[in-house]
């Protein structure tokens, strides 16, 4: 997928010292990825490839909190229109890297599989929104393929991955991004709010640039 249009939001910024008001102006660069129908029509794909190879195979699908949730939600929604005689089995875990900001640090897991979950003769499908640096998932999947949770295999599913040197490759990606903060569809901007664009339905590139 290539990146496409650029759109371009002018805010004005007002900093106060002393008795003086300083004007800075600002653009924010909004690369748009993949456009919401982009999205719709990428996952549709990726739920019918899941289909073929995983149907009669019995797989937990792994959903890593919170980023991985809408790319989540709307991949099993497509797997249950497209074939109502599947139904995915859905699990949740929580890592977290990023600190505050766009500083990343050591992966962490933070919320486990449910105990009573015995993965240790099936396929584990895990979904997330972005693999950047590999790290996190990298450490996922050693979790789950050690003892004493022993599954069978560990694939990778993302939504977007970064076209870098990173430490895991996903089995199936949606999009590929080279460079920038990426928005949407679980993935959020930090920079402004906890929450900011995680929930737009489309993927952007997000990028303040002083003029």
């Amino acid at each position: 997928m290539t990146l496409s249009t650029t759109y371009l939001a002018r805010a004005m910024c007002c900093f106060y010292y002393t008795t003086r008001v300083v004007i800075i102006w600002y653009s924010k660069a909004m690369e748009i990825i993949a456009t919401s129908t982009e999205i719709e029509n990428r996952i549709q794909e990726i739920a019918q490839e899941l289909i073929r190879e995983y149907k009669h195979k019995n797989p937990l699908f792994v959903c890593l909190l919170k980023g991985a949730v809408p790319f989540t939600t709307e991949l099993m929604k497509t797997i249950t229109l497209l074939d109502p005689e599947f139904h995915p089995e859905v699990e949740y875990m929580r890592t977290t890297t990023y600190g505050e900001g766009k500083e990343t640090g050591e992966p962490l897991i933070t919320v486990n599989l449910p105990s009573e979950i015995d993965i240790s003769r099936r396929t584990v499908i895990v979904l997330d929104d972005i693999l950047d640096s590999g790290k996190t998932l990298e450490l996922v999947k050693r979790h789950l393929l050690s003892p004493p949770l022993d599954a069978r295999a560990v694939k990778l599913v993302v939504l977007v991955e970064r076209e870098s040197e990173a430490t895991s490759s996903a089995a199936i990606a949606g999009f590929r991004v080279k460079e920038g903060w990426i928005v949407g569809m679980g993935m959020n901007n930090d920079g402004v709010t906890q929450e900011a664009g995680r929930w737009k339905n489309y993927i952007y590139i997000q990028e303040d640039v002083a003029v």
